[in-house]
């Protein structure tokens, strides 16, 4: 039951972000077709596809942080804790 309830939090997760960041995404590449300056469009377009690579992965990664969210898996750790292990050692 609670696996079920994780991969409907995730598949929740991941379709709302996807349907947020794709607009955005292909509006800052049209934004960077028309005000910016590149040399080709071959620069323009690997340009577009570097933001779309960066935004996705985010995607991919970020249900995590709305999975421990809703099942408060974190939130008895005091705050000291959780910003010391994002820092690498």
């Amino acid at each position: 039951m609670r696996s079920m309830l994780l991969l409907y939090i995730y598949r929740f997760a991941t379709q709302y972000l996807t349907r947020l960041l794709t607009p955005l995404v292909a509006l800052f590449a049209l934004r960077s077709l028309l005000y910016e300056q590149h040399s080709s469009w071959y620069s323009w377009a690997i340009g577009a596809c570097t933001g779309c690579v960066y935004s996705f992965g985010f995607v991919l990664m970020c249900p995590q942080l709305y999975i421990n969210h809703q099942l408060k898996s974190v939130s008895h750790l005091p705050w000291k804790v959780k910003h010391v292990t994002r820092c690498p050692t």
